[in-house]
């Protein structure tokens, strides 16, 4: 899983998360799924980073 924040990302595993950590990473201020979120083969990408794109979509 990817995040990201401001211009940077920070990885994560899944597995390794808590419900709670995930609903923090995913959820934004507004309560809403945070955008865009995308299933990039078995990656999970959350917010917008042109870096974290380019890395994903190379």
């Amino acid at each position: 899983m990817l995040v990201a924040k401001g211009k940077t990302h920070v990885e994560h595993r899944l597995k390794d998360l808590t419900a709670a950590e995930l609903q923090a990473l995913v959820i934004g201020p507004t309560g809403k799924l945070r955008a865009p979120t995308l299933l990039v083969g078995d990656a999970v990408v959350v917010g917008f980073s042109a870096p974290m794109y380019e890395a994903v979509l190379a």
